[in-house]
């Protein structure tokens, strides 16, 4: 969700998703609060009941200084009752194969590591008001000892550590198996279109027990089916829920109109937002980190 076209992963089988019993909405605000002061307005203003969590993407991460536009948002986020999480992009890990890489031209997950921890730090650097972390390109495979999800459970860690109560979502974009499941507060298993969302839709082949674990992004929803997709990704299993008529190359750049909006806070039933507290590592994994990653 950089925005970059999603890469395309091995599909897992479909299962049967638990119905959600709350939903909130949730949204990519990809938005700059200059270019378009009204949509963040209009964010902010939304009962929080309804909409419960917005992401802030200044620059594919954090902006390299304080931005008065951003911290101003940020602030008034917040003090509305929301969650305003911060973008950091975590590049598969240079996993996938594009083979990202980060911003010195590394390929290790050491270097990867190394870059989301200053990107993190940087954000509550610059913006200690925020409520999390939202880690974008996530990859989403375990590894043969789950040590891809364990270093994405160590990065929410990090950031939880670091500010007690923090909020942190994972973003594959796709299905991710259940090695995840407590990595992070929520994954997005889906984000897609319309379209795909209707008849190309894939399941996780797992169910979570957690509340708030799963939300679905979808863009190019026409507005008369906007009540629809909301029903669809409850039945789903999925309590966070994204809807946008915006389409690609980059759907989160502006807010649908009030009413579209208005429609889509009257089809969720709305809910609150928790994060779990910081885990420990297990001896496992302690173990395993001093030669696997």
């Amino acid at each position: 969700m950089k925005f970059l076209p999603l890469l395309s992963f091995a599909l897992l089988a479909s299962a049967q998703s638990k119905p959600s019993s709350s939903q909130v909405i949730a949204h990519a605000a990809y938005i700059n609060p200059i270019g378009d002061p009204t949509a963040w307005s209009r964010m902010i203003a939304s009962p929080s009941n309804k909409v419960g969590l917005l992401v802030a993407n200044p620059n594919n991460g954090p902006d390299a200084s304080v931005n008065a536009d951003y911290a101003t948002v940020i602030t008034q986020t917040v003090g509305s009752g929301k969650k305003l999480l911060g973008y950091v992009r975590t590049g598969y890990l240079s996993l996938s194969a594009d083979r990202f890489t980060t911003r010195s031209g590394s390929t290790t997950i050491d270097a990867w590591k190394t870059q989301i921890k200053g990107d993190i730090d940087l954000w509550y650097q610059l913006d200690p008001n925020i409520s999390g972390i939202f880690f974008d390109e996530c990859w989403n495979q375990c590894g043969s000892s789950n040590e891809f999800a364990q270093v994405y459970k160590d990065l929410s860690n990090y950031v939880k550590n670091k500010s007690p109560g923090a909020y942190t979502v994972a973003n594959p974009g796709a299905t991710i198996p259940q090695c995840y499941e407590n990595a992070v507060d929520t994954l997005m298993s889906f984000e897609g279109s319309f379209d795909t969302y209707n008849n190309a839709y894939v399941a996780n082949d797992w169910t979570s027990s957690t509340r708030n674990k799963v939300w679905h992004l979808v863009y190019n929803v026409p507005e008369d089916q906007v009540s629809k997709v909301a029903a669809l990704a409850k039945q789903r299993g999925a309590d966070l829920i994204g809807i946008t008529n915006g389409n690609l190359p980059n759907p989160y750049n502006t807010l649908p109109s009030a009413n579209y909006e208005q429609k889509f806070e009257n089809a969720v039933s709305g809910g609150s937002l928790t994060a779990a507290a910081a885990s420990r590592r297990s001896a496992k994994f302690r173990r395993l980190a001093s030669w696997n990653l």
